[in-house]
């Protein structure tokens, strides 16, 4: 089920890529995860309750230290930086150890004697990655039942035609509808290309934000640098046909490659239609603004949890400590790591406070408290902006400030796409990403397929409200804060 906005051009948002991820730098081994016990033990007592963790650090780009004025202390933010660095190393050494285990599952095996050597090689590499992510859910579901499915018998139906598929695409499609049966938001297997551009934070795109809005693709944002942003493509045009085809109802952006021309064909508010060649090229796919608000608010966005978003926001409330009040953004937030989440509740609140529980597959429950390390504590009043692509992670940062009536949520029912993930490499370079804990808020409150609801809720903007550059939302958060 499709979530919008969608990226032309980064992918399109989708619950089975919005994820809270528990390390999504997968390690040369199956073994992705390391001993929650270890982490806890060793770092987090640095907050007043247990918080094992995996984290990793992102080779994304890294807003400089030496920004920061030099009013402002640097130390608290680097030794958090040290301390998910630490993280990260053992999470790879962890995750690096060699492992006897031997993917398997109860496929039948292909007879190979009719097959050309290629194809049997090219059969058995097949059976090899559909063993993999067969074997990973397996082991590592949270649900012990695989939401009521067979899963053994799953495989005997699913492994034959996964050992024929003729090419990626087709393999990686027979192995999602598969997956697509356990029904979450976060389990999927991702190709190697699309893996590659997980890896990297940086996907081939032209530079469009897509919107469904009155049956039609708005274009609602435009990259800077991108393509698109270079041909003249403006926020409030239609995207209409991509490389001759109609969008239709559901976008479905396939996995480009640098370098490739797309043909776009647009329809700009007056009426004409524009059709470019737009080259793609490698993007960062997260968004981060700071601007002035009236009354002298603070608006800030950013898009995703992990170690480049906790660092940029914690120098944002340092900067804005003296603001009566603050807009945080997350109505395009899908997600990302839990530790970055936990720092993220804790820039505002001066200690420690527990967040959620997780199950795992054996029932055991965990709760998982802030992390306070460098925290800026922020303590004006605070609204933060959702809707149905706030997912996951910024899930888990919303239900909680609203919990501790810490902020009002003003805007549109969440996502609902709220589990922790663990990411593992394939033998192709592909990833499998596989739902390992279930999610519950200190409330008691189970979001997954449901959604926060916001305190103050404001229908989706129009058409015509997006091309007057109108944000509904954004003015309803504003006049909570100026009139409390």
């Amino acid at each position: 089920m499709c979530i919008s906005p969608v990226v032309d051009s980064t992918s399109v948002t989708s619950h089975n890529q919005s994820r809270i991820i528990v390390s999504n730098r997968p390690p040369t081994t199956s073994k992705t995860a390391i001993n929650h016990v270890i982490i806890s033990r060793l770092f987090f007592p640095l907050a007043r309750y247990t918080t094992p963790t995996h984290v990793y650090l992102p080779s994304r780009r890294q807003p400089p230290i030496s920004d920061l004025p030099s009013s402002i202390s640097r130390t608290p933010l680097r030794l958090r930086s040290v301390a998910l660095a630490l993280l990260s190393g053992l999470a790879v050494l962890g995750g690096g150890c060699v492992s006897l285990h031997v993917p398997v599952s109860p496929a039948p095996r292909v007879a190979t004697a009719a097959m050309s050597k290629a194809e049997a090689e090219h059969a058995t590499a097949n059976l090899r990655v559909f063993d993999t992510v067969w074997d990973e859910v397996h082991r590592k579901y949270y649900d012990p039942t695989f939401n009521g499915l067979d899963w053994n018998d799953l495989a005997r139906s699913y492994g034959p035609r996964a050992a024929v598929a003729a090419d990626t695409r087709a393999l990686y499609e027979t192995i999602n509808e598969m997956l697509e049966k356990l029904q979450d938001s976060h389990t999927a297997a991702i190709e190697p290309r699309a893996a590659n551009e997980e890896r990297t934070g940086q996907r081939a795109i032209v530079g469009i934000t897509l919107r469904r809005v009155n049956d039609q693709w708005l274009i609602a944002d435009v990259f800077p640098g991108g393509a698109a942003a270079r041909a003249g493509v403006k926020p409030g045009w239609i995207a209409v046909k991509r490389d001759g085809v109609e969008l239709g109802d559901r976008y479905n952006r396939p996995v480009q490659k640098p370098g490739q021309v797309v043909h776009w064909e647009f329809l700009t508010p007056e009426g004409k239609t524009v059709m470019l060649d737009l080259k793609v090229q490698p993007l960062p796919t997260e968004r981060f603004d700071v601007h002035d608000l009236p009354g002298g608010l603070v608006y800030i966005r950013f898009d995703g949890f992990d170690l480049t978003a906790t660092r940029w926001l914690s120098k944002q409330l340092e900067l804005h400590r003296t603001a009566p009040g603050v807009v945080l953004d997350l109505r395009h937030n899908s997600g990302g790591l839990i530790a970055s989440a936990l720092f993220a509740v804790g820039e505002f609140f001066p200690d420690a406070v527990p967040v959620f529980i997780t199950l795992d597959q054996k029932g055991e429950r965990f709760r998982w408290a802030s992390l306070q390390l460098g925290s800026a504590h922020y303590a004006g009043r605070l609204a933060v902006l959702t809707g149905p692509q706030t997912a996951s992670a910024a899930e888990i940062l919303s239900s909680a400030l609203q919990e501790k009536h810490r902020a009002a949520i003003v805007g549109r029912r969440t996502a609902g796409a709220l589990l922790a993930a663990i990411q593992a490499n394939l033998p192709d370079q592909g990833m499998v990403q596989v739902s390992e804990l279930d999610v519950i808020t200190m409330g008691g409150k189970r979001l997954e397929d449901d959604g926060l609801a916001p305190d103050i809720e404001v229908p989706a903007s129009t058409l015509a409200q997006l091309r007057a550059d109108e944000d509904p939302e954004l003015e309803a958060a504003i006049a909570l804060l100026l009139n409390p």
